[in-house]
């Protein structure tokens, strides 16, 4: 006999197992481990003192969720957070799609597909640069992110089967909501309207999932809960920071709404756990979050040693552009964005002398960035084939022996020689930084302590362009499960790599 139960969105799902799922992995973008050490997810909190969090860590260049997807680092599959176009200009891209790998399906084979291959179905919803959903023994419903189409309302391209649009339109499934939509076309403005918002995108798409795993009967399910965890650690994390340093100042409109949302999703990551209590689980983002604490500027190194020559006059107008923005409403600067003039002036790959410099570095967001040697085949630079090695190891000889490096813990290495294939895009050398050091073209010095604005560094924060938190290295990956935990020791010290290798462990038993 089959139970139901009623949520208050009107959505059933069966809460009578008849699905024997293996393996459950619950995806929490920006997510961390102290998230569950605030006291407001006690479910959550009390599976994960049962598990092991693997030491495992993200570079930060590398695309996590496809790492998860994939077992393979971008070095292989070129899924950079951004890469230049290697087109003889300084032209830069930032979206990416898992089926922009090379080899994708062969050589690189997904973990819904190994996994189909072994005779297992599976059930995916929400993953990130899944765009359009792939043909799978089971049922995929692809996430945003990478280029696909930020939509509220799922489309047939997000879908597979094409049944499963029916369920989601049923279950009035939201696919994505982000900030810009949120603040400018809904009209929320406090944390309180955007969060109670994205708790209901949570709730809906935990019925969602729990109704197509038991139609599609799935033994490995795999739910990411995407903007609305990424969003909630981005505007809670420094303002958290402030409560834990004792400061008088704390936005408690933050700190309530925050309390309130994760308790939400407290309770649905309590009611997945009931729908599938045979299932072993896997917790995992694609990275942390933390306070930002210093600002590193590799073109200040790089012209402070002699490797680029700079322009002034184009970093004054990029720093004036970008000073003006935070000073504009949120809704006319997102106007300002799809002008393109101003688009391409604050996106422009550094302000320097492109003829006279052997080497630079392209920033922007809050991942980390390296350094490329400005060579003739890849950007028309002046560095041609026999001096690449030679800049490249005079570089990190430099960089490696400066004392602001060695004081802070940073390091510069290389892990290939002259690449081909997607290693062109990949940054010629790489930069190790602590979590809290943004990698930044805005700062006047080399490296530079954080100062975090003044009064509230959450919401309005944000809505400035701020960038008071960013991703840290340390991603959230526990399993829970007699079996998962068997695997640990195969996973420790790696990256996110090591969570696709669990999971065809325990599927695939050697």
């Amino acid at each position: 006999m089959r139970v139901f139960y009623k949520l208050e969105n009107g959505c059933k799902i069966n809460f009578k197992n008849e699905v024997g799922m293996k393996v459950l992995m619950i995806g929490m973008d920006g997510a961390h481990i102290d998230v569950f050490k605030r006291g407001w997810t006690p479910f959550i909190s009390s599976l994960i003192e049962k598990g092991k969090q693997l030491n495992v860590k993200n570079d930060l260049i590398s695309r996590g969720w496809l790492e998860v997807a994939t077992g393979q680092h971008a070095s292989v599959t070129g899924a950079m957070y951004d890469r230049p176009k290697v087109n003889g200009s300084y032209d830069w891209l930032d979206d990416f799609s898992i089926n922009d790998i090379p080899g994708i399906g062969v050589s690189v084979k997904p973990l819904w597909q190994a996994l189909n291959e072994e005779g297992y179905r599976v059930g995916v919803m929400n993953l990130p640069t899944t765009f359009p959903a792939p043909k799978v023994d089971g049922f995929f419903v692809s996430g945003g992110g990478g280029g696909a189409p930020v939509v509220e309302h799922a489309t047939p391209e997000l879908c597979y089967p094409k049944e499963v649009l029916g369920v989601l339109e049923e279950n009035n499934y939201i696919v994505d909501e982000r900030i810009v939509q949120l603040v400018v076309e809904k009209k929320l403005t406090t944390p309180d309207a955007i969060f109670t918002e994205l708790a209901e995108k949570n709730k809906k798409r935990t019925c969602s999932f729990i109704k197509l795993a038991n139609s599609y009967k799935v033994d490995f399910g795999f739910v990411v809960y995407k903007t609305s965890s990424v969003t909630a650690e981005t505007v809670v994390t420094p303002e958290w920071q402030k409560v834990i340093n004792g400061a008088n100042d704390v936005d408690q409109s933050i700190i309530d709404a925050m309390k309130s949302y994760y308790h939400k999703f407290d309770s649905e990551i309590k009611k997945l756990y009931e729908a599938f209590p045979s299932a072993e689980i896997i917790f995992v983002s694609d990275h942390g979050t933390i306070s930002r604490s210093h600002s590193v500027n590799l073109n200040i190194f790089l012209q402070e040693s002699g490797f680029q020559s700079s322009k002034a006059r184009e970093n004054i107008t990029k720093s004036v552009i970008v000073k003006l923005k935070k000073l504009l409403p949120f809704p006319l600067k997102m106007a300002l964005k799809k002008i393109s003039m101003v688009r391409e002036t604050v996106a422009t790959v550094g302000s320097f002398d492109k003829a006279n410099s052997v080497a630079f570095c392209r920033t922007k967001n809050d991942w980390v960035h390296g350094i490329f040697i400005n060579d003739q085949s890849r950007f028309g630079g002046p560095v041609d084939e026999k001096n690449f090695s030679i800049v490249k190891n005079n570089i990190i000889k430099l960089f490696n022996s400066h004392p602001d490096v060695v004081a802070h813990g940073l390091r510069a290495f290389s892990k290939k020689e002259r690449g081909a294939g997607v290693l062109e895009f990949y940054p010629d050398i790489e930069i190790e930084v602590p979590s809290g050091y943004l990698t930044t073209d805005i700062s006047s010095s080399f490296i530079t302590d954080f100062i975090s604005p003044k009064g509230s560094v959450g919401l309005s924060s944000v809505l400035r362009g701020d960038i008071a938190s960013i991703k840290s290295h340390e991603p959230l990956a526990v399993v829970v499960g007699k079996t998962l935990e068997e695997n640990v020791p195969v996973a420790n010290g790696r990256d996110l790599t090591a969570i696709y290798d669990i999971v065809l462990k325990i599927f695939k038993p050697q």
